[in-house]
C-alpha cells in the first residue's frame, strides 16, 4: 500500500491550547449508513456518529480503476472528533460474496487512522473474486469496532475569569465564564461587590450573549464577539437593543 498524503481538516482549539487526555467516548455510536455501495469510478462515504447525530469520523471510498479483475481504491479516514479512531469493515458483493475481511481491512488501516482534527488519504489494490462494477462497503457494529478513545477534554477560549470595562465608565465588572457544548454560565461580580449569576447565556462560534441582573435588580444584557484576547461587547437593557461599548480582558 503507499500512503499519500496527510490532510488537515479541523484546527486545534481557537485558544491555541494543550488539550489534556481524558477519558474514553461514551455517548452512544454508529455508522451512517451502516451499509453503502461504491461504483467502479464512483465514491461512497459512511459516517460514525454520535447519539445527537453529530459526525465524529469518516470513511471515503473511491473505485478509481479496474484492470483483469485488479481494483484500484482510494481510500481517505477523517477524524473530526477530539479522539483516538479506529474502525473496522467489510467489501462485498451484491450476492454477498466477501471481498475484503475485516481482517484485510484492520490490516489496511493500522497505524493510518488520523490523529483528532485530520484525515489521512492513501490508496490500495484488491483481486476481485468475480468481476463485479458494484461493490457494497459494511461497517463493523462501533461498539467492537469504529470506537473513540483517549478523547481531549476541549476548553473554550471563553473559559475562566475576565475584567469588563468601558472608557471612562464605572468601577469594573468582574465575570467567571464556564462553556459547555453552546451554553454559558458562570458569575458576575458587580461594582458594588455583588455577585450575580450568569442567565440564559449562549456560545455560538465566537460570539458571547448572556443576561445578568444589576445593581437595581434590572436585567441587563451583555453580548459581543472574541477578537484575539480581547471580547468587544455592548451592555444593553434589553436583549435586541443597542447597547453602550464594553470590552473584557483577562483577568
Amino acid at each position: 500500500m503507499r500512503h499519500l498524503a496527510l490532510i488537515p481538516i479541523l484546527l486545534t482549539s481557537a485558544s491555541g491550547q494543550v488539550q489534556a487526555p481524558n477519558v474514553a467516548y461514551t455517548s452512544p455510536l454508529k455508522w451512517s449508513p451502516g451499509t453503502a455501495q461504491v461504483k467502479l469510478g464512483g465514491s461512497t462515504r459512511i459516517q460514525l456518529q454520535d447519539g445527537s447525530g453529530r459526525v465524529l469520523a469518516a470513511v471515503r471510498l473511491s473505485w478509481t480503476s479496474l484492470s483483469s479483475r485488479i481494483a484500484g481504491f482510494t481510500l481517505v479516514l477523517e477524524n473530526s472528533s477530539r479522539c483516538l479512531f479506529s474502525s473496522s469493515a467489510e467489501l462485498k458483493t451484491p450476492d454477498g460474496e466477501t471481498v475484503v475481511t475485516s481482517k484485510d481491512w484492520q490490516s489496511w488501516t493500522s497505524q493510518k487512522h488520523p490523529a483528532p482534527g485530520r484525515a489521512n488519504e492513501f490508496s490500495i489494490e484488491i483481486l476481485l473474486p468475480k468481476a463485479s462494477a458494484v461493490l457494497e462497503l459494511i461497517a463493523a457494529d462501533p461498539k467492537s469496532a469504529g470506537t473513540l478513545s483517549q478523547c481531549e477534554s476541549a476548553k473554550s477560549p471563553f473559559d475562566g475569569a475576565w475584567i469588563i470595562t468601558t472608557p471612562g465608565g464605572p468601577r469594573p465588572l468582574e465575570a467567571t465564564f464556564e462553556v459547555d457544548g453552546t451554553e454559558l454560565r458562570g458569575a458576575m461580580k458587580l461594582g458594588t461587590g455583588a455577585v450575580v449569576p450568569i442567565l440564559s447565556g449562549k456560545v455560538e462560534g465566537n460570539r458571547i450573549s448572556f443576561s445578568f441582573p444589576g445593581e437595581n435588580k434590572r436585567a441587563l444584557f451583555l453580548f459581543g464577539s472574541l477578537n484575539g484576547d480581547v471580547i468587544e461587547m455592548e451592555l444593553a437593557l434589553g436583549p435586541n437593543e443597542y447597547g453602550s461599548p464594553f470590552s473584557a480582558k483577562r483577568k
